[in-house]
């Protein structure tokens, strides 16, 4: 199965750039695609540690929200 496009980029490649925007929380349809994003993401910091902490602010806020939003049940 083809990888999804938005804007002539790949899915993988649109959640990196994503990220590098600023996006905190990325949401993806279950299409069978996540691992590819998942993957994108991973060697992307890897290979850059700007990105790698951009990547670990936003899950570090992730988690915070879900974890307030947790308590609040």
């Amino acid at each position: 199965m083809p990888l999804p496009r938005s804007g002539g980029r790949t899915a993988p490649r649109t959640a990196v750039a994503a990220v590098r925007a600023g996006v905190h929380l990325l949401l993806a349809p279950e299409d069978g695609h996540l691992g590819d994003v998942a993957a994108a993401l991973i060697e992307t910091a890897e290979g850059d540690t700007v990105f790698a902490r951009t990547l670990h602010g936003a899950a570090e806020r992730v988690r915070a929200l879900a974890g307030r939003q947790r308590s609040a049940w």
